[in-house]
């Protein structure tokens, strides 16, 4: 009886506070570009406005006579040279509310240019007011360069740690995918679909086993102590 009291009064409250934690929650809308969420970059970096698209040189298409198709759904978002180094789409999302440690992001790359150069970033923002001010924006970021296979795409996907501003942690963060220009002009475009970002956070049912787990090694060690006793 006294070993069950004392396995609950060490169990119980860890549970709980596990159990207490939101599951892992979804923070992109749209990632496969299948509704008309997608507006020009401008209209939502000042201030950072999150749930939809903003775009440079991009739009939605359905197939491209180049052979690429969707990954998956219907859709999938097309982009094409902006005149600069890279074009890009960003999604913002407010960090606020969720309280996440760390981050999980994906994307998946298709091009009719051969060895065309793709970006995933995420950039981190103090504060909704922080775009272009590069004292407050952390930027975490990966790169691939493509094969010359339109029928195939390629995905890049990384766990990033939200940083802090001087002990401040970041309030926002933008998903960016791009692509670089000098790959895809002046008759070849980049393809992006399937953009995901998640929170890490262990899910209910993996809080459970892990309890089970620290309870029966509580029990062994109990065990054992009772009978070198």
């Amino acid at each position: 009886m006294g070993t069950k009291m004392k396995l609950n009064s060490v169990l119980l409250p860890l549970v709980i506070a596990l159990m207490a934690l939101p599951a892992r929650a979804v923070l992109i809308v749209d990632g496969g570009f299948e509704s008309l969420n997608v507006v020009p970059l401008s209209s939502i970096v000042t201030p950072l406005t999150p749930g939809r698209w903003g775009v440079e040189n991009a739009t939605r298409v359905q197939s491209h006579p180049s052979g690429v198709m969707p990954k998956e759904g219907n859709w999938m978002l097309k982009m094409d040279d902006d005149g600069l180094t890279y074009t890009q789409a960003f999604q913002f999302v407010d960090l606020r509310l969720l309280d996440p440690t760390i981050l999980k992001v994906e994307a998946w790359y298709n091009s009719n240019a051969p060895a065309a150069f793709v970006v995933l970033a995420l950039n981190y923002f103090k504060t909704a007011n922080s775009w272009g001010n590069e004292n407050e924006t952390i930027r975490d970021v990966r790169v691939m360069t493509l094969d010359n296979d339109v029928t195939t795409w390629q995905g890049l996907f990384f766990p990033s740690s939200i940083p802090s501003f001087g002990g401040q942690k970041a309030e926002w963060v933008g998903v960016e995918v791009a692509f670089r220009d000098q790959d895809i002009r002046p008759d070849f475009s980049g393809f992006v679909d399937q953009v995901s970002l998640v929170s890490a956070v262990p899910e209910p049912a993996s809080i459970l086993v892990l309890g089970g787990g620290l309870g029966a090694v509580f029990l062994r060690r109990r065990r054992k102590m009772t009978h070198s006793d």
